[in-house]
């Protein structure tokens, strides 16, 4: 384990944050035409690499001695590295422009910069952890990481199918094509004289508003997801559960998402058939897909979980067992929801504002209000939790904000969405205008650090050591943990996801320095604040 107690371990841990915030201002700044390619196709391949690595080796992780070191051996090699990009950086920025991309200068320039980003990761990974250590690293996550390997290549590869025989002419395609048409035609049928439909074109639609229905609303994907996640909670949960009948479920889920996507493409086409085109395009069309997909995905696991025919019988948890009806059995507290019942509501809030948004999610105070709903609910709980907080996690969380604000201007681009929101709060009265913006700020400053905290710090960190994690101090929590909940964080914040991983890493250090969720969640508070700040000077909502 890391012994991130002493003062050296945590000096060692918050230098590598600080040197990989700083390298990612200075260094990883893409070109625009070496790798853009690249970042597309694979983009998420890392995501889920790591995701994969941690599903299947977490029980080797657990157990591997790691102690954080400075090799200064290490420190100067990475620095011959940086050195290089920098330096190519710079040629690129005076010279490559007037070379064409294809090259053989600019293709050799682009290939050296690109071999020396992973060399980069490597060796500042090695000034801090020992040479050793990584070899039994390696060593124990073999065959993890050849699973993990092996599904990311095959989601690799299910996306460049569906991204390519959706187009084809093969016989499977033109069933499903048909059968999506055919069955949002009949439905749209019910409602209006005139459906547009066009299968080799892939358009569908009234008079009035048509679509082109690319693989990704097809169904299919909706799908593929239902059978993974499905199949991989019951290979995790197998032996509490009867296999056999546990995967009964899945056409039941199946058939179900299915018929939602049909529902969701014929509701689509009318909303815009109606005028509101934006709503369909922007709202809509991004979350409802995603809202039925949960929902159908949860209601199916929580079935399969709970209901006693799908469960061995002796593996019930005894609050399942029947009890004396004269014994009087003490109320059980879950901790689960308790740690994560206001996320889960503002997700399922945003999914719903962002769904009604043409643009501006003018009912984001619901959200808001979700979160408050889920405090009151377990109030005795939170009473009892360490809210306190110091200075340093004041201070940590100003200079976490004027980082983000910093990475999040060096490559910013003004969203559609932003404008719209802009031009609405313009067109609204002064006191709509105020009262909205104040609820959002107090919603990132005050419900969101809190509920954001409690999900990632407080349960994410520590459930991944012990079943009853409300009971682990926060000064137990080890790497893994910080692994988890810092890459699970950043997953949360899309294009942010870097940014967002090392803030995780941060807030983790915070909490388990300290040993209280308060310090993490004030210097969260104070990070959300610089951000609001900026957002009200600049009148730029695409920082939020």
């Amino acid at each position: 384990m890391i012994d991130v107690g002493g003062r050296r371990s945590l000096s060692v841990i918050a230098l590598f944050l600080v040197l990989a915030i700083v390298e990612k201002l200075t260094v990883l700044h893409l070109p625009a035409h070496w790798l853009i390619a690249a970042v597309h196709d694979f983009g998420g391949a890392p995501a889920v690499f790591g995701l994969s690595l941690l599903f299947f080796g977490s029980s080797r992780l657990v157990s591997l001695p790691l102690r954080p070191v400075w090799n200064r051996r290490a420190a100067l090699l990475h620095s011959v590295v940086l050195t290089a990009l920098i330096g190519l950086q710079l040629w690129y920025g005076t010279v490559a422009g007037t070379l064409l991309p294809h090259t053989a200068t600019f293709r050799v320039m682009a290939g050296v910069w690109t071999a020396l980003i992973p060399f980069a990761l490597f060796s500042l990974l090695l000034v801090f952890v020992p040479p050793r250590s990584l070899r039994l690293l390696f060593q124990r996550l073999g065959i993890p990481a050849l699973a993990a390997a092996f599904l990311t290549l095959a989601l690799l590869f299910a996306r460049y199918i569906g991204d390519h025989a959706w187009a084809s002419s093969s016989l499977f395609v033109r069933l499903v094509q048909r059968a999506c048409f055919q069955q949002t035609r009949a439905l749209l049928g019910l409602f209006y004289p005139v459906v547009i439909s066009n299968p080799g074109h892939q358009f569908l639609g009234t008079q009035r508003y048509i679509i082109q229905v690319s693989w990704l609303c097809s169904g299919l994907e909706g799908l593929l997801l239902v059978t993974v996640l499905i199949a991989l909670w019951i290979f995790v949960f197998r032996r509490e559960l009867i296999v056999f009948r546990a995967f009964l479920i899945a056409p039941i889920a199946l058939v179900l998402t299915w018929c939602a996507n049909i529902v969701r493409l014929a509701i689509l086409i009318s909303i815009g058939d109606h005028g509101h085109a934006q709503l369909a395009d922007l709202g809509f069309h991004t979350q409802a897909g995603w809202v039925s997909l949960n929902l159908i995905v949860l209601g199916s696991l929580a079935a399969v979980q709970h209901a006693a025919w799908f469960r061995k019988q002796d593996l019930l948890r005894p609050a399942q067992i029947a009890q004396p009806a004269q014994i009087a059995q003490p109320a059980q507290i879950n901790y689960n929801a308790v740690y994560l019942l206001p996320f889960t509501l503002i997700i399922a809030a945003s999914l719903f504002t962002q769904g009604l948004a043409e643009g501006f999610e003018g009912f984001y105070p619901l959200r808001l209000v979700s979160a408050l709903v889920a405090f009151w609910f377990y109030r005795r709980q939170y009473r009892q939790m360490d809210w306190r907080f110091s200075a340093i996690g004041l201070l940590a969380g100003t200079v976490i904000g004027l980082l983000w604000l910093a990475v999040r201007l060096h490559f910013h681009t003004v969203s559609p969405e932003a404008v719209l929101t802009a031009n609405a709060l313009a067109a609204t009265t002064r006191l709509h205008r105020w009262t909205w913006i104040a609820l959002r700020v107090f919603a990132a400053t005050v419900t969101v650090p809190i509920a954001e905290e409690l999900a990632f710090r407080g349960f994410a960190a520590r459930r991944m050591l012990r079943i009853d994690f409300e009971n682990l101090s926060y000064r137990n929590m080890n790497w893994l943990s910080l692994a988890v909940s810092s890459v699970a964080f950043g997953a949360l914040h899309g294009r942010m996801w870097l940014a967002g991983i090392l803030t995780g890493a941060a807030l983790w250090a915070l909490a388990r320095y300290k040993n209280r969720l308060g310090e993490a969640v004030a210097a969260h508070a104070a990070a959300n604040a610089i951000i609001a700040i900026a957002v009200i000077l600049r009148h730029d909502y695409s920082l939020w």
